[in-house]
């Protein structure tokens, strides 16, 4: 499959960028998996609910040109490219302590803006590296490198960021993560889109 699908129409109006814009945005049975996801995330703890919804309404406001869910765990986000849409995003979300937004790899670009640096002192886990905040240590975040021969038979909602020479980030935060954990996952998600052709 090629590195973008073919839509038909072109947005038109103003944008706004709210969880019911989000919402809207949604068909039908999309907008039934969120529903079903954040009833399950409400039940469990409020902060989670909350965290999926920021992280939801962020990247939608980077990335409007439609929405699409893969199965109840993950959302996909695209941006409009030329008559096809490009896929720029995907937040899932396992209900297994924590939530995870693929974006483009702009890691590199990331540090040198010293958007994040390495944590050293943090244990690793299989082949997630943390950082962190420069001036803030307990804003950290799970970052793992993805691409076409690490990721194997990679699952639907973000298997279209890798191939044809594309690589793609997975960002990883606690359900229950802090206000500056949110901040770097949305400074990153920016400036991978900044970097994204469309």
């Amino acid at each position: 499959m090629s590195k973008s699908e073919q839509v038909a129409g072109a947005e038109s109006g103003p944008q706004e960028f709210t969880f019911e814009a989000f919402l809207a945005k949604l068909g039908t049975r999309d907008k039934l998996n969120v529903e079903r996801v954040l009833a399950t995330a409400e039940a469990a703890n409020k902060r989670h609910a909350e965290l999926w919804k920021k992280l939801a309404t962020s990247l939608f406001a980077l990335s409007p040109h439609a929405v699409q869910t893969s199965g109840q765990q993950a959302v996909r986000f695209f941006l409009q490219d030329g008559k096809y849409r490009l896929q720029c995003f995907a937040l899932e979300d396992q209900q297994d302590g924590k939530i995870c937004v693929y974006i483009t790899d702009i890691l590199a670009a990331a540090v040198k803006k010293k958007l994040v640096v390495e944590d050293d002192e943090a244990e690793t886990e299989g082949d997630i590296v943390v950082y962190h905040l420069p001036k803030n240590e307990d804003a950290r975040i799970g970052i793992e490198s993805l691409n076409a021969g690490n990721s194997g038979n990679a699952p639907e909602h973000y298997k279209h960021m890798l191939g044809w020479n594309r690589r793609a980030l997975r960002l990883t935060i606690p359900h229950d993560a802090t206000d500056a954990q949110m901040g770097v996952i949305v400074s990153l998600c920016a400036l991978a889109r900044e970097n994204t052709k469309s």
